[in-house]
This record gives structure tokens, sequence and C-alpha cells, in this order.
């Protein structure tokens, strides 16, 4: 039979057995997952080269804007016609593969976000609940508690949205930087001014942007709307929390004051029957003496 030895790694608040089991814990339950979440690579590196495109689109846009703004010879007009043309059948060709990215990806993009909140919730309710659960979790469990919290409300439900929400963002500007060559360009491109109203009008409705089956649009409302639930499921969840140990602080009030009335009930009672007696006793001496 081997010894053995729990060091303590004094100043700092843990020990061997500790560190070895928040090694198995994290390498066991943590990194499986975070492997398993590499999958939100597929629509992020989409998103990126979409974004891309539509940055080039609108860096376009603007170089005709500064041209037509110049005084240009007929030849210059034709050639930023055509090229309001090709522009527009560029970002038509870019918002379609968008869509069919968004109808390919929306179920990965819905279950991803589904289960990241659901994981964050109960990590967050194990976290808040720590603090006055009996008996209280060690440090080692608050500390994985909170930092899987973290992880998982900082990294993947924002940090790998980012890169989707900047392809929205771009996706955007299209439509301004379209109704600016309307308005500074008008007189210049006259003939393709029907163009322009139906690129205009395309730029609104077709934009470039990843949903989960319509159910949420990836942009800065999302990231409105997730802090909004996260903050709201912590209120709701305090509250419970604080009615539960709050009902089970009174009841143990109660427990204790019912034994100790039951307590000072049956020292009472024996009192009073310690009482009676010595009075019984005193009654049938004087008896007896008379008696005598």
């Amino acid at each position: 039979m081997g010894v053995y030895y729990d060091y303590d790694f004094s100043p700092f608040p843990f020990t061997m057995l500790q560190y070895q089991f928040a090694a198995l814990w994290y390498s066991l339950t943590t990194v499986p997952f975070l492997i398993a979440q590499t999958v939100l690579c597929l629509p992020v590196l989409h998103a990126i080269f979409i974004q891309r495109c539509m940055h080039f689109v609108n860096h376009e846009i603007k170089q005709v804007i500064k041209s037509s703004q110049a005084d240009v010879a007929g030849l210059m007009r034709i050639q930023l016609g055509e090229r309001i043309v090709q522009l527009r059948s560029l970002h038509y060709e870019i918002c379609r593969t968008s869509r069919k990215v968004d109808q390919a990806l929306s179920t990965l993009l819905l279950a991803s976000y589904v289960f990241d909140v659901l994981a964050l919730f109960g990590f967050l309710g194990l976290l808040v609940n720590s603090k006055d659960a009996r008996p209280s979790p060690t440090r080692l469990e608050w500390t994985f508690y909170l930092s899987s919290s973290v992880l998982w409300f900082a990294f993947f439900l924002f940090h790998f949205s980012v890169p989707v929400i900047r392809m929205a963002e771009e996706g955007d500007k299209t439509s301004h930087l379209v109704h600016a060559v309307t308005v500074t360009s008008s007189q210049i491109l006259k003939d393709q001014y029907s163009d322009l109203s139906i690129f205009l009008s395309e730029s609104r409705h077709n934009s470039c942007v990843f949903t989960g089956h319509r159910f949420y649009y990836i942009n800065r409302h999302y990231i409105v709307a997730t802090i909004a639930l996260i903050a709201s499921y912590l209120t709701v969840l305090t509250e419970i929390l604080d009615r539960y140990y709050g009902t089970e602080s009174l009841k143990s009030s109660l427990a204790v004051l019912a034994t100790t009335v039951t307590n000072a009930t049956l020292m009472l009672d024996l009192t009073i029957s310690n009482s009676t007696e010595s009075n019984w006793n005193a009654s049938d001496y004087t008896v007896n003496e008379e008696i005598a």
C-alpha cells in the first residue's frame, strides 16, 4: 500500500489534488466542446469573404461618386454608366451567394445559438446559486463556473459573431452609397437613372445577413437582444433564489423557535409537576401530623 502526499501550494489557495482534479475537469469537458465549436468557423469564413466583396463594391461606388462630381466628358459618362451596371450585377450575385450560404447554415447557427445560450444559463445559474448554497461549493467549482460563464458569454455568443455582424453592416452601407449617387450624379448619369433606381431598391431589400431560420438576424440588434435575454434570466433567477433561500432561512428560524418553545414547555411542565408533587407531599405530611 503506497503513501499519497497532497501538497499544499501555499500561498495559493489550492492543493495538488485540486490541481489534478481541475486538469481532468477542463481536459475532459471543456476541451472537447471547444473543438466541437470550431464548426462555427464555417459561417465565419463565408462572412469574411462576403464582407470583403461588399467592401469592394462600396469602394467602387465611392469612386463613381468622386468621378461624377468632377467635369467629365461624354465618354467618361458612358464608362461611369457601364460601371454602375456592372456594380449592380456584382451586388446581386453577392446577395444571392449570401442567401444561399444562409439557407445552408441557418440550422447550424440556430442550434449553436440555442445550445450556447442554454449552456450559459446553466453556468450562470450554478454561479449565482453558489453564493447561497448549503453546503457551499469549493473554490474549484465556482472558479470553473465563472470561467465557463465568461467563455460562453464573450467568446461563443459574441466573438464568433463579429465577422458576421461586420458583413451585415457592410451590406447596409451599399444602400446609402447608391442613394448618394442618385442625388449627386443624377444629371451626369441620367441615361442610367433607371438602373440607379433599381439598384437603390435592390440594395435596400437585398441585405447580406445571416439568420437562424429567420428567428433572429445576426447584426447589432443580435448583441442587444442577447444581453437583454441574459439580464432578464439573471434577474428572474436572483428573485427565485432569494425567495427560496429566504423561505429556507425562515423555515429554519421557525424550526429553532418551535424547538425552543417545545423545550421551554417541557421544562415548564416538569417544573409544575415537581411543584405539585412537593405541595401534595407537604399536605400529606401536615395531615399525618394532625392525625398523630
